[in-house]
């Protein structure tokens, strides 16, 4: 159960990051800022 919870934390923001395309840039640059 522990993986598929690690696997929704992964691809949960790379979806998202995906989706948004340009902003994900943006958001990327948060998330590697943080």
């Amino acid at each position: 159960m522990t993986n598929t919870t690690r696997d929704n934390e992964i691809a949960g923001p790379t979806l998202v990051l995906g989706a948004t395309g340009k902003t994900g840039r943006r958001v990327a640059e948060r998330l590697g800022a943080a």
